[in-house]
């Protein structure tokens, strides 16, 4: 779909990072979500893939790491609160012991 876009430039977009961090901010406003920082996607959605079993070396190429980074497994590999929940619940079901 980007291939597509007609562009003047190379770039995607032609903002510069404090437009579009602004741009950012007045979207969450208008939306009412809660504050987070536009670099906050990125957390989650390399959290996201990696609980939903994506190969680490995908997640590197999609969030532009290098392999093997240490940066993926010490900042992006958070626990999702909803995949844990899911998790705590099929274990204790599949290993339930009655007495």
């Amino acid at each position: 779909m980007i291939k597509s876009l007609k562009r003047k430039s190379g770039f995607i977009i032609d903002f510069n990072p404090d437009q579009l961090s602004d741009r950012f901010t007045m979207a969450l406003n208008r939306s009412q979500l809660p504050h987070f920082r536009y670099h906050d996607l990125r957390h989650y959605a390399a959290s996201a893939m990696h609980a939903n079993g994506v190969p680490e070396r995908y997640i590197e190429a999609i969030g532009g790491w290098k392999p093997g980074s240490n940066v993926l497994k010490r900042v992006y590999e958070n626990v999702l609160d909803t995949e844990l929940e899911r998790i705590e619940k099929s274990m204790s079901e599949k290993h339930r012991f009655e007495v």
